[in-house]
């Protein structure tokens, strides 16, 4: 499997930059920001890597998709932060953050180990875990749109770019005894398949979701532990910004809305969520426990589970900081699939560089294409449309595509995606429909024979 793997990785293709034509608008030279002429475009960002240099678009989407009071910015330079995390020392920076009125600036890195294990060779994935290190979430209370504050913090020679923070969607629709149900499972010909290999418990995937039910009945015994990090002593014994990781984590906590939209957010060790269960749904499809006399039987048969909740139980906002669980998930050395299954319209430069990070860490990022049935060539859904990542449509037991799956030469593969059946928290099991599941019906055949 590990020369699938390998053609799977070569032959991605997605989003790239586009060379700088010659007609953007100026504003000044020894700055990154651009103008555009385009109305669907709010503006560009051209970087010079010292070897070549790209013109970013940012687009321009409603603002219901992307957080109020609340931007991203990158510096040219290392920085240091003031100890009220409201500015910086730097007075050429501080002077133009001033004009927002920071409420809180949050480092991406911040609780992260970035020396990633996996490579510590790798020159280009050192300068690359260095770069994520100027990355910063600005909140702030001025009146300015994201946008528009996005555009008077890239006047600044300090700022390599800005940008909003798009928010990130399930790509999910509602809709062992059962396991005459899981229509799925023999039109990809999984049993066939498990007279060759029944997986590898030495497989983790994470699962960046809205967390899940570990001590589901068809789930328990197929969550992974983390050997690195000793329960409950309330120390973080494998130094990874993170206590007693042992069974998950969770990026969020059960905040509100105002808490989001403030960057409170209230991380801890639990990653159970029990009033949204799409996170418990995924995982039933990636591995539900084969052979145990009840329930289903997953793809990924004794694949290991390792959940990453990203989502509050108080708020309907989707995935929140599924990026900050990408780059988390990418530092374990065991893990080598990452299940995204979720996304939405907006390219994002910082999300693009965790893709790229966690793909040089030796990651494979698999993601649902997204549930909207258009043509994704241009963009439109991330991450499916970046680079590194290996998008999965949808069919129907026709083995045509759905209606609603999109679609386009972006879109790698499809999988059968619409009335899984699947786990549900607290020992319960449910058909589910959407991107999201033809997503981890073809992860877990992948995660299956990767031990081949």
């Amino acid at each position: 499997m590990r020369s699938v793997l390998t053609l799977l990785l070569v032959v991605f293709i997605g989003y790239s930059a586009s060379a700088i034509p010659s007609n953007l608008s100026y504003l000044n030279k020894e700055t990154n920001l651009r103008l555009s002429e385009r109305e669907d475009i709010a503006y560009h960002v051209v970087i010079d890597d010292g070897q070549n240099s790209k013109v970013y678009d940012v687009p321009r989407l409603d603002e219901t998709l992307y957080l109020p009071n609340a931007i991203i910015i990158k510096t040219r330079g290392t920085e240091s932060m003031h100890e009220s995390r409201r500015g910086f020392y730097n007075a050429n920076l501080q002077n133009s953050l001033s004009l927002l009125n920071p409420t809180k600036i949050v480092s991406l890195t911040e609780g992260v180990v970035m020396q990633s294990p996996k490579k510590k060779e790798n020159l280009t994935l050192a300068a690359r875990e260095n770069s994520l290190k100027r990355i910063y979430t600005v909140y702030y209370d001025s009146h300015l749109d994201p946008y528009e504050a996005c555009k008077e913090m890239m006047m600044n020679s300090d700022i390599e770019y800005a940008e909003p923070i798009y928010r990130r969607d399930f790509h999910y629709t509602p809709n062992d005894p059962d396991f005459n149900k899981q229509w799925g499972v023999s039109k990809i010909n999984a049993v066939q398949a498990w007279d060759k290999s029944r997986g590898s418990e030495e497989v983790v995937v994470a699962v960046i979701d809205s967390g899940t039910d570990i001590f589901h009945e068809d789930l328990a015994a197929n969550m992974w532990t983390n050997p690195h990090e000793i329960p409950d002593d309330g120390i973080d014994n494998d130094e990874n910004g993170k206590v007693d990781d042992v069974n998950g984590w969770d990026m969020v906590g059960n905040i509100s809305t105002n808490q989001y939209y403030m960057g409170q957010f209230q991380e801890d060790n639990n990653p159970a969520n029990n009033s949204n269960t799409h996170g418990t749904n995924v995982a039933g499809c990636v591995s539900g426990v084969a052979d145990n006399g009840v329930g289903i039987a997953g793809i990924g048969y004794k694949v290991k589970i390792w959940p990453i909740k990203c989502a509050s139980e108080q708020i309907s906002q989707g995935i929140l900081r599924g990026y900050h669980a990408i780059l988390y998930a990418s530092s374990f050395e065991e893990i080598k699939i990452i299940n995204c299954s979720w996304g939405g319209p907006g390219f994002s430069i910082t999300e693009e560089d965790i893709i790229n990070t966690a793909f040089e860490r030796g990651c494979l990022v698999v993601t649902s294409a997204g549930n909207d049935g258009m043509n994704v060539d241009n963009g439109g859904a991330y991450p499916a449309c970046y680079k590194n990542c290996f998008s999965i449509g949808m069919t129907r037991s026709n083995d045509k595509a759905y209606v609603m799956s999109n679609w386009g030469y972006l879109v790698d593969v499809y999988a059968p995606g619409v009335s899984v059946y699947t786990t549900e928290a607290g020992n319960r099991y449910k058909k589910a429909t959407g991107t999201s599941f033809s997503n981890v019906t073809l992860l877990g055949s992948i995660d299956s024979f990767s031990c081949i």
